[in-house]
């Protein structure tokens, strides 16, 4: 029985999505959570990715989450890892408030945190601490060279259809329907 309510799960998981924009199939399609990588500060470095407890010594790391954590999501986020290569952050949420909070709130805090990361062009994919995968906030950016010299820019691209999913877990903690929601982080 507890085969089949897996393999259920993630049925309904890969259908819901083939059924996202490419863009947003793309940010889910990267490598698996590295969680081990927060405990191993040196080599996250290394590796070049960002965590909520490494600083860059070269200069300011962006996308800058500290300020959003401490006023949105001080007592639920547990972490965080950015990708600058793949343009993408990795948040890390405790599952247990997780689990307390309601669909407004999950979306607020996701929001919040989009729209900081998308001002440096990053995606967001969140995790609980337990790995999860509990949502993404995507938009498709812009080719750099496509903006014209009057638009106005970020550091990076200009966003445009940008999407917020949430994976709603039902009382057994398996997948239940997705939720698509327009963004206008």
């Amino acid at each position: 029985m507890a085969k089949s309510l897996s393999l259920m799960a993630l049925v309904s998981l890969a259908t819901n999505i083939l059924n996202l924009p490419t863009y947003a199939q793309n940010v889910l399609s990267n490598p698996p959570l590295e969680l081990e990588l927060i405990n191993e500060p040196e080599r996250a470095v290394r590796e070049g990715v960002f965590t909520a407890n490494t600083v860059s010594q070269a200069g300011i790391t962006n996308p800058s989450l500290w300020w959003v954590r401490d006023q949105f999501g001080r007592q639920i986020v547990v972490n965080w890892l950015g990708y600058p290569e793949e343009r993408r952050v990795d948040l890390i949420v405790d599952r247990q408030i997780w689990s307390f909070i309601n669909y407004v709130e999950k979306y607020s805090l996701i929001n919040h945190f989009a729209l900081n990361a998308r001002e440096y062009g990053y995606n967001l994919r969140i995790f609980n601490d337990q790995r999860l995968f509990l949502g993404t906030a995507t938009c498709e950016f812009m080719a750099p060279d496509s903006i014209t010299s009057n638009s106005l820019t970020s550091s990076s691209s200009m966003p445009s259809n940008c999407h917020i999913n949430l994976v709603l877990l039902s009382d057994r903690g398996l997948p239940a329907n997705r939720r698509r929601v327009p963004a206008f982080f």
